[in-house]
């Protein structure tokens, strides 16, 4: 136990100082030099050369780790491209733009969300790019859209049967059962598990009860008036305080948002096909994917990510054809641009930071001990399973960032621990389901709020926000959300009790406090 409890120091220490200071990179480094140090038996000298070869290095060696990073600088390169070009502007000139209420832009954002929601970091990645600069001109604030982009991502991600998280997730499933000798198909277990997934659904409720009935529990951000005409909205936002410790990941802040072309539709042309096109290739190839997955076939995750990154890339090599062929922006234009900005490259080198000390995270192998001794004992009633595995999901994607390492960890842990507490050990009901879905739940908790989670940094930085700033956005909601599936939820299923009658219990109290409650942000 003091093993465990030792292990969790660098990451605890990640976390508290990235609040604190509202820096990451200092305490990044720290915290994997202390993590190597316990790694490595505590030999400080080992730590400090494994820094750089062993952890950033292997973590940078990872295929899912380069995707990444390469889909992140494809998205800002299309959107200097279309900034640059002058579309981004010209687009919120249109006057059908300028008649739209923050309101439905927000729908808008939902709906944007869930079309992409196949990838949780490229919708939350999209959407934050993307959006900021129409958001702004309709008084949303920054921590109102930092809000939306962290959870909507997320929240769709897991519930969606049709997103790469399906082939992910079923094969963990599969893997974990083969091992118990058990045959039964991985993909029913995930489906049943989906109305277990409380927190993801809690917090759309969230979502939706604030966007519809416009109101708010916690004011995350300054409120403005429902009928305050856009000028007004601007002079709002002009008087919020510039956050001189917030992150970029826009390549330019949203403010400046490139030149006017002299001919509005003409130049939406290029941004428009470009952008159509780059959407229908990432919808259609994930589709066909999924629908190949469905029919038997075994997919390769990567295969997904390298068709992301193709497709983006595709977007951008159109737009630079079209604008060349019609000259509306010139090689020679873009290259005397300022296009490095300090920000920008600050957050991406977070990103690597993050993935490394992760990295290390893996080896350390902190929660599946953590796990094996809370269970050790062997006289918890089954029935406690979904609510006790739904807090450890939560404390460890929260402390290392990241869904799918917990998922690997705790899904077969999970399942050995069932099936040796069943009468027959060989079959699969109702503790299946549920645990799965307070594993997958609890893991949302965690990526949605840890400055470890990539998509924590990348609303972050999409936001223009502070960390501390993000950081308490998003918390208030986020412990809500977590208090009532842990109460209506998981804690109900002790009685066996139908996940539909949770969820219709936790949206009628959430929607009570959305029309009842006492603090109101704009609207009211």
């Amino acid at each position: 136990m003091s093993y465990i409890l030792l292990s969790m120091i660098p990451f605890i220490i990640a976390i508290v100082l990235i609040i604190w200071r509202e820096e990451p990179i200092l305490p990044l480094l720290l915290s994997i030099f202390v993590a190597l140090w316990i790694l490595y038996r505590f030999n400080p000298v080992s730590a400090f050369l494994k820094l750089v070869g062993f952890a950033i290095a292997n973590s940078l060696g990872e295929t899912d780790n380069i995707l990444l990073i390469i889909m992140i600088a494809e998205v800002l390169i299309l959107f200097y491209l279309f900034r640059e070009g002058g579309h981004i502007k010209a687009l919120i000139g249109i006057k059908r733009y300028k008649k739209l209420s923050r309101y439905i832009i927000e729908y808008i954002m939902i709906g944007f969300s869930f079309l992409l929601s196949f990838e949780e970091r490229l919708s939350t990645l999209m959407s934050g790019v993307f959006l900021k600069a129409f958001v702004s001109e309709k008084g949303i604030t920054k921590e109102r859209f930092s809000f939306l982009i962290n959870n909507l991502g997320p929240s769709f991600y897991t519930l969606i049967p049709l997103t790469l998280f399906t082939p992910i997730v079923t094969r963990i499933i599969g893997g974990s059962l083969s091992s118990l000798g058990i045959d039964y198909p991985s993909l029913k277990i995930y489906l049943h598990s989906i109305p277990f997934q409380f927190y993801n659904i809690f917090s759309l409720i969230i979502i939706a009860s604030s966007s519809i009935l416009k109101k708010d529990i916690i004011p995350i951000a300054n409120p403005i008036k429902k009928d305050s005409s856009l000028n007004s909205t601007k002079a709002n936002l002009s008087k919020e305080k510039e956050d001189k410790n917030a992150y970029s990941l826009v390549i330019a802040p949203y403010k400046k948002i490139g030149r006017k072309p002299d001919k509005i539709n003409d130049s939406l042309y290029s941004a428009g096909i470009s952008f159509v096109v780059t959407i229908i290739a990432l919808v259609t190839t994930a589709v066909f994917l999924i629908a190949q997955f469905y029919k038997g076939k075994l997919i390769e995750v990567q295969n997904f990510e390298k068709i992301f990154t193709a497709a983006i890339f595709g977007g951008i090599l159109y737009y630079i054809i079209y604008s060349l062929i019609f000259r509306s922006i010139s090689i020679k234009e873009l290259s005397t641009k300022d296009n490095c900005n300090a920000k920008t490259l600050i957050v991406i080198f977070y990103i690597i930071l993050s993935l490394a000390l992760l990295f290390i995270a893996k080896k350390l192998e902190i929660f599946s001990k953590l796990t094996e001794i809370i269970f050790s004992s062997g006289k918890i009633n089954l029935s406690w399973y979904p609510l006790i595995f739904f807090f450890i999901s939560a404390l460890s994607s929260f402390l290392t960032g990241s869904r799918i390492t917990v998922l690997y960890i705790l899904i077969p842990i999970a399942f050995k621990l069932i099936s040796l507490n069943l009468p027959d050990p060989l079959i699969i009901n109702y503790s299946h389901y549920a645990v799965l879905g307070a594993i997958i739940s609890g893991s949302s908790f965690g990526i949605i709020n840890s400055p470890l989670s990539l998509i924590f940094i990348i609303s972050t930085a999409s936001s223009e926000l502070s960390i501390k700033t993000h950081f308490v956005s998003q918390i208030y909601y986020s412990a809500i959300a977590l208090v009532f599936s842990a109460l209506f939820g998981y804690l109900l299923s002790f009685f066996n009790i139908s996940p539909y009658l949770s969820i219709t219990m936790g949206l009628i109290f959430i929607s009570s406090f959305f029309t009842f409650g006492k603090r109101f942000l704009a609207g009211n």
